[in-house]
């Protein structure tokens, strides 16, 4: 959350919803014709050619297996200057500027066009290196630091961390190892990692910089290089928040001598386009207040999503401890770790494919989070799943509902609502609604 990667990354998932859900004859679509990618009808072979480049786009970025991203490698690049005036135009359309004047995006020289159309895709054993190899050893370094802070408190300190660290959640690390050239491994060095990963996560991507313009993957790569005669003996204490914030100003200042860039420069430049925005109070019933001239509506995705953006880039700022190793805030200051994260928590996280409350959530908000997560999953799942699998994929969010009897049944209503209507009320809504109320055991609506 608030980082430029995961902003473009979310822009680049909801363009691709807008494709699918304007692709012609939607409304008339029967079982037999999915899934879309298997479609040979001209109508959609024109918005799914469009689908597939930039979800190439889009896995080239995230990171993805090597074969995965070679299985939509067509040779065709998405001009760097046709994405990003689509991305503008999805912001612009959705995101007021402050006192509701037209949101203004940066303007990008010309020369930032020219030359290619895309960027270098860094490979590593098998994997295309994305933010999700930086988010996964982020995510997992602040787990290992809140173990070892809670394994010292009850005095065991033969606690073996290191199984924590294989699979995807290492390959980062390894990345970082390998090109800083150093062969110590200590909190120092993972902590300096999370920070990389940070500082990678936030640079000049879209939309501070132009779609295409800069590889996350890359990025780390380099700056890891830049990192090979750093000091790595300093001392840190993970629940010491102080000690852990002046190892990371040392890495801004060792970078910044180095390339000549501020790379604390992302978060205000976020701040500056979305700080203006207020986060949705989702512990509070539905009024729509952010909404200017539409009361009691629900907000889109990029509307719900824009002022957390906004939020996170400006708690980064001051506190960039808190998005690079989360636990020492955490262990040090539960109170205060609240205070600055719970406005910006995500109200519900998925989880094997079905959704988890994080807070409390007011009920007039269930149906919107159920057709915030539906309309993702089907309009993503559409492009390659069949009947049964993506009526299996959509049952989930109805088996992760909780509450009274009344609650649930309100929330099973609103799961076959958003499906049928997601799917433009098409025969294969409703085949998918019978699907789903068959895999639940209950009785369809149509």
């Amino acid at each position: 959350m608030g980082t430029t990667g995961g902003i473009y990354n979310s822009l680049l998932l909801q363009f691709e919803m807008g494709l699918i859900n304007s692709t012609p004859g939607l409304e008339t679509l029967k079982e037999e014709d999915i899934p879309l990618l298997r479609s040979e009808q001209s109508e959609h072979r024109k918005t799914l050619d469009v689908w597939e480049i930039c979800e190439q786009v889009r896995r080239s970025f995230f990171g993805c297996r090597i074969g995965d991203f070679r299985e939509l490698d067509t040779g065709i690049a998405l001009p760097t200057r046709t994405l990003t005036d689509a991305l503008a135009n999805q912001i612009q359309r959705h995101v007021p500027g402050p006192s509701g004047l037209p949101l203004s995006l940066p303007r990008f020289p010309d020369e930032l066009f020219q030359g290619g159309g895309g960027y270098v895709v860094p490979q590593y054993r098998g994997w295309v290196l994305g933010i999700r190899h930086l988010m996964e050893f982020s995510a997992r370094i602040s787990e290992i630091s809140k173990l070892a802070v809670d394994a010292t408190l009850l005095g065991d300190g033969k606690l073996e961390f290191s199984s924590l660290l294989a699979g995807i959640y290492t390959v980062a690390y390894d990345v970082f190892l390998k090109n800083c050239g150093t062969a110590e491994r200590s909190m120092t060095t993972l902590i300096t990692a999370a920070t990389i990963c940070d500082i990678s996560l936030n640079g000049y991507h879209f939309p501070i910089g132009p779609a295409l313009f800069q590889s996350p993957g890359l990025l780390f790569t380099q700056l890891s290089g830049e990192m090979k005669d750093f000091d790595f003996r300093r001392p840190v204490v993970v629940n010491v928040p102080s000690t852990v914030g002046e190892l990371i100003h040392a890495i801004y200042r060792h970078l910044e001598d180095r390339t000549s860039i501020d790379w604390k420069h992302a978060a205000s430049a976020t701040s500056s386009l979305f700080g203006h925005l207020t986060p949705f109070k989702m512990n509070e019933p539905l009024g729509g207040g952010n909404l200017e001239g539409q009361p009691n509506t629900f907000p889109n995705s990029i509307q719900w999503l824009a002022p957390l953006w906004g939020k996170s880039a400006s708690i980064r700022i001051n506190h960039p401890e808190l998005f690079i190793l989360p636990a020492c805030i955490y262990t040090d200051d539960r109170h205060h770790f609240h205070q600055l994260f719970d406005e910006i928590a995500p109200p519900a996280v998925k989880r094997l494919g079905t959704l988890r409350g994080t807070q409390a959530i007011d009920p007039s908000w269930v149906p919107w989070i159920l057709q915030f997560s539906i309309e993702a999953d089907l309009l993503r799942g559409m492009v390659y799943l069949n009947s049964s699998e993506l009526a299996t994929t959509l049952a989930r969010h109805a088996q992760s509902l909780s509450g009274d009897s009344a609650m649930r049944e309100g929330s099973l209503s609103a799961v076959f609502h958003s499906v049928y209507f997601a799917s433009k009320q098409s025969p294969l809504g409703v085949l998918l609604v019978r699907k789903i109320a068959k895999i639940l055991g209950v009785d369809s609506p149509l």
